[in-house]
């Protein structure tokens, strides 16, 4: 809300006009940052989201709070907001810091190093790990909050938000690896079954069995060095 923490006329300068159609929508949001003193939030993008998630867990865990819906309109709007105006027009990444403005495209650069306009990995990462947790508090409180007949709303859109930017950095040319490797030279199987006495194998092939085994040996494996982990 008002105070240090955010602003409700986050789209625009306070009191002025809004240069586009985006601003003049965004100007009744709430966004988490610090006011300047002139009327304008600044705000770290990746921060954003991880104190949006940070509302709706509380919102969740202290559902019966009277200011529960606070938070959680809080939250979403804060998400939507630094979705519209807190990216790159052209590689679609997010900043480091910005301050609320009508500047098309997006706000008004903050500061940054090595520079202000410098789209970092590091900062990508929070806001898909913040995308990823805002995703399934969200749904928890979508089911939470159920109708009658137990039908929930539209999934939120976060998952979907935290892949456009791992995307947009490979696009980009941020990561020097290969984004679809190629598939394993021998892939295959466990089969079902080998009979000492005869010593004959069943080979077909369940996919219970493969996928319990897969998933124990992947445990086993991050924990300790095998010469199989490669199977993984």
């Amino acid at each position: 809300g008002g105070g240090g923490d955010g602003g409700t006329d986050a789209g625009g300068d306070a009191g002025g006009d809004a240069s586009d159609a985006g601003s003049v929508q965004m100007r009744t949001s709430t966004l988490l940052g610090t006011l300047d003193g002139q009327g304008h939030v600044v705000y770290a993008p990746a921060q954003v989201i991880m104190g949006a998630a940070a509302l709706l867990d509380m919102a969740r865990l202290y559902g019966g709070d009277a200011n529960a819906a606070t938070w959680v309109a809080t939250a979403l709007s804060s998400l939507d907001y630094v979705w519209a105006r807190g990216r790159d027009a052209t590689t679609g990444l997010f900043y480091q810091q910005l301050v609320t403005s009508g500047d098309p495209g997006h706000d008004a650069l903050g500061q940054g190093a090595p520079t202000p306009d410098a789209l970092l990995t590091d900062v990508q990462a929070g806001a898909v790990l913040g995308l990823a947790r805002a995703q399934d508090l969200a749904s928890s409180l979508q089911a939470l909050d159920a109708g009658a007949d137990g039908s929930v709303g539209a999934p939120p859109p976060y998952w979907g938000q935290a892949t456009t930017i791992v995307q947009a950095l490979a696009t980009t040319g941020m990561f020097d690896g290969t984004i679809t490797p190629p598939a394993p030279h021998t892939p295959g199987a466990f089969m079902e079954a080998f009979i000492p006495a005869t010593a004959a194998m069943d080979q077909n092939k369940t996919t219970l069995g493969n996928a319990w085994l897969l998933g124990g040996f992947h445990r086993v494996a991050s924990g300790m060095v095998s010469q199989l982990s490669d199977v993984v």
